[in-house]
């Protein structure tokens, strides 16, 4: 059964694959929210899906029941579009928003290459984030790689450091190897969120990453929305900060270990950081249902 669901095939010139996803590589937000804040901030069109039912187990990530009009229930399954914006003038983008599959990661990787490359995709780009020990309140790290030479000098033109991770991978991995199989370039931007912060969407590390991924794809784009952003998520942790004395010690130990350039000296956390760092979680989604401004970046 072909898992691609059309409404139309577009055909785009020197296209870009933009690829994120929620999961595993997507700390504070920056693969999903940040995608999915750049395709619409752009005004994308959606022209396909993948049909889930292939790729996975719906007891681990559980269908969502909503309501409409009321009383009736209608079940939400995970959600993997497609979307193509074309310049005028300007590059050529497909953007990929999914989840991260639990089966058939092969059949998955081609599904979505083999569509883009129908479409015109040339290279790809894969969009991810880890956390950190890294403080809230230094410029976020962002590193990345590409297999092209250009991208690549590119990168390390905008402080983008390049990682030798060996390990546990992602869904962007195996994307990125599918694309090499087809003599696609790839390139990643990684976003380092600090790791006390997991309640919500990271609005300054979306913005560090955004920011680069705008000049790598050729894209003029106003960010100053997420500053905003970034600046009430700021506000709200700080007043964390000032009622907990552990959390702050360890907060500014973070900054000494950053400030001289060694964060593989980081700090011992408190003997309870589990706690702390879930107090820290619980206020942030409180501000976030309050009904006042959302830390997370705006994305209508």
């Amino acid at each position: 059964m072909d898992p691609l669901i059309l409404t139309e095939k577009p055909q785009l010139s020197d296209a870009t694959l933009v690829v994120g996803m929620a999961g595993w590589a997507d700390a504070g937000g920056v693969s999903s929210v940040g995608v999915r804040y750049l395709r619409r901030k752009l005004g994308a069109h959606r022209f396909g899906e993948l049909d889930p039912e292939e790729f996975y187990d719906f007891s681990q990530l559980r269908p969502q029941v909503v309501l409409e009009e009321g009383h009736q229930r209608r079940v939400v399954w995970p959600i993997n579009r497609f979307y193509y914006w074309q310049g005028d003038p300007g590059p050529h983008l497909i953007f990929f928003s999914g989840v991260e599959p639990h089966l058939k990661w092969r059949t998955y990787c081609d599904a979505v290459i083999g569509l883009a490359q129908e479409c015109g995709a040339v290279r790809f780009m894969a969009v991810g984030g880890t956390y950190d020990s890294i403080p809230h309140t230094v410029t976020p790290q962002v590193s990345g790689s590409a297999t092209d030479p250009d991208t690549r000098a590119l990168l390390s033109e905008m402080g983008v450091g390049f990682s030798s991770y060996q390990g546990p991978t992602s869904i962007h991995s195996a994307l990125m190897e599918a694309c090499r199989r087809r003599d696609m370039a790839t390139a990643s931007l990684w976003g380092h969120a600090p790791h006390y912060i997991q309640a919500v969407p990271n609005p300054r590390v979306c913005h560090a990453v955004l920011g680069r991924l705008a000049r790598v794809l050729g894209v003029d784009l106003a960010l100053d929305d997420l500053l905003e952003a970034a600046t009430t998520l700021d506000r709200q942790v700080e007043r964390v900060l000032t009622s907990n004395d552990e959390l702050r010690t360890y907060v500014h130990g973070l900054e000494e270990a950053y400030g001289r350039g060694a964060p593989a000296e980081k700090p011992a956390a408190p003997e309870d950081s589990a706690a702390i760092v879930r107090e820290l979680e619980e206020f942030l989604r409180r501000q976030r249902g309050s009904g006042g401004t959302p830390p997370s970046p705006p994305i209508t």
